[in-house]
């Protein structure tokens, strides 16, 4: 159970300290006064979400801490040695520190833990029950799930659902393999063609450069040639250098004769003529290499628009072209096998399918049988509450083929929570037919049933505290005796706490709280004090109201006494 809930700097909450006991705990007080607070903080310690503006004004974050006290047995102490938090058993402290700006922290027994560790655990440690879980009663797939958990088939469920998605994503896989088997084979031509054209070009790493060398040379070979040789003709032609050079030679060669003093620079004249004519030498040899050859020239054009083209679809280098190549050989390879992966798929969908149909002709067996026992524990209940005539009903009929897009063997679909749809149908008047829940219940009807459907399931497997917020919403007096009956004898299969506005319920508490919000230091502040039986007896005469208040809360409790003393006469 619960045994100490803590608050501080929480919404409305200086600091508070609150110690339920075991049994039917019961908060009543004003409308506004701060119990949906105190509800607020229980769901927090079973993993519910924290909003920012719950860290009260002015404070630097908001802490609610609660104490449960477990024994060994409970199914809680293993989910957490799994954890890693392998303490003694006996006493769980949850603690919750939230923070303006959404940063939350979360602790069990002073080990940090993430949040949905806590949600993991939290159905074992808290339930709440108020008007949106009873709005949600009245959606299909929520009465599907109240049924598997009365059967106890939810592992059952959760093994057929990791069958369903398995299935699904294998659906998927091959519906990408084998959907489209002529673009498969497209696109398999032409990964080997491209394959092919990169291999069969043989790019080199610096062929590029080379063929850019070479088409320059040869669009500047015409105005070469014509340099080299004008160059030529003056080294060597009629009027060139060679020949001027020689006529000095002839005429120095005279003036020795005549006086051999005047003839100083005949050497040199000798050795000028002699590097003449071995450059002009030079550039003969390097006009013979200059004859133009057109097709080489187009020869190496064409070489460069191939390179540009395979630049323009593979990349921009030899390298890009290869990685290119690299990767669409992966590719024509996986398509390649694709044929044999959608033969494994297949196989392993036909599998699928047979785990599937095995596990929902289990699920729909267990379903059968407990919805039965489902149906004759929550007329029971209902009959506890004041709806003697009422007729309750579980109805479990086939999904359609077209559910889940697949049929099983049993017939009609399957769906991701088996192969049948649940309803819930009432009869809340005798002689009225059986209609489905949410076309017939009226509000105080489904306030009932939620209760009558919670005994029923808590007798399996209760959490540490179950808290019921305003679960007689729609409920009049006549019935609040009923219900508040009906709350005690299941509190004593586990600690309960109920939020209320009706009398009839707190005169049987085992411990009552009053809620009520106070001003101090200008500020609003929300209390809670524990009633003795005078100050209880007060309570409800201020909820009964009317000119004869006390006389009425005296009968109240001790109408609610006699009911009590006949389930436990010793009492």
């Amino acid at each position: 159970m619960l045994a100490r809930l803590y608050l501080r700097d929480f919404a409305l909450v200086d600091e508070l300290v609150i110690t339920p006991g075991p049994g039917l705990n019961v908060f009543t007080g004003d409308t506004g006064a701060g119990k949906s607070i105190i509800v607020n903080a229980v769901a927090l310690l079973g993993g519910g979400r924290a909003e920012t503006h719950w860290v009260r004004s002015g404070s630097d974050s908001a802490f609610i801490e609660g104490v449960f006290e477990l024994p060994a047995s409970h199914p809680i102490w293993p989910s957490l040695a799994k954890l890693g938090i392998d303490d003694e058993p006996g006493q769980l402290i949850v603690q919750r520190e939230i923070w303006p700006g959404g940063r939350s922290q979360v602790r069990l027994n002073s080990r940090s833990v993430t949040l949905r560790t806590l949600e993991s655990i939290g159905p074992l440690l808290v339930e709440i029950n108020g008007q949106n879980q009873q709005l949600d009663l009245l959606r299909p797939a929520r009465q599907l799930l109240f049924l598997d958990e009365y059967a106890g088939c939810v592992e059952l469920r959760h093994s057929y659902r990791r069958e369903y998605d398995r299935r699904a994503s294998l659906r998927a896989e091959l519906e990408r393999l084998g959907a489209d088997a002529a673009g498969r084979a497209r696109e398999m031509d032409l990964l080997a063609y491209q394959i092919s054209e990169i291999e069969d070009a043989r790019v080199g790493p610096d062929e590029e450069q080379q063929l850019l060398a070479g088409l320059r040379r040869n669009s500047n070979l015409a105005e070469l040639t014509a340099l080299i040789d004008g160059a030529l003709g003056a080294l060597a032609g009629p009027e060139g250098a060679s020949n001027r050079l020689g006529g000095a030679l002839e005429g120095l060669a005279r003036a020795r004769s005549l006086d051999p003093e005047s003839a100083g620079s005949l050497e040199q004249l000798r050795v000028a003529q002699e590097i003449a004519d071995q450059a002009a030498a030079e550039l003969r040899a390097q006009l013979e290499t200059l004859n133009p050859d057109p097709a080489e020239a187009e020869q190496l054009a064409a070489r460069m628009r191939q390179i540009d083209d395979l630049k323009r679809k593979y990349g921009q280098s030899a390298a890009e072209f290869a990685e290119y190549s690299s990767r669409a050989a992966l590719r024509l390879e996986q398509l390649q096998s694709a044929h044999g992966r959608i033969a494994e798929i297949e196989s392993e969908l036909a599998s699928i399918d047979e785990q599937m149909g095995e596990l929902a002709a289990g699920l729909r067996a267990a379903r059968r049988r407990a919805g039965k026992r489902l149906a004759a524990a929550v007329l029971d209940n209902l009959s506890a509450l004041g709806m003697a005539g009422a007729r309750f009903a579980v109805a479990i009929e086939a999904l359609p083929e077209s559910a889940g897009g697949f049929g099983g063997r049993q017939g009609g679909g399957m769906g991701p929570q088996g192969a049948d749809r649940v309803r819930f149908d009432l009869a809340a008047n005798p002689g009225e037919p059986l209609a489905p829940l949410a076309r017939v219940a009226s509000g105080g009807e489904i306030s009932r049933i939620m209760l009558a459907l919670r005994c029923a399931l808590l007798q399996n497997n209760a959490p540490a505290a179950i808290v019921f917020d305003e679960i007689d919403a729609g409920i009049g007096g006549r019935r609040g005796l009923a219900v508040g009956h009906q709350l005690w004898k299941l509190a004593d299969r586990g600690q309960t706490v109920c939020v209320t506005h009706l009398p009839q319920i707190p005169a049987f508490a085992q411990r009552h709280f009053l809620v009520a919000k106070k001003e101090r230091a200008g500020r609003s502040q929300v209390a809670v004090k524990e009633l003795d039986r005078d100050s209880q007896m007060a309570e409800l005469a201020a909820m009964t109201g009317g000119a004869e208040a006390a006389e009425a809360a005296a009968r109240i409790k001790v109408r609610a006494e006699e009911l009590m003393r006949q389930l436990n006469p010793a009492g």
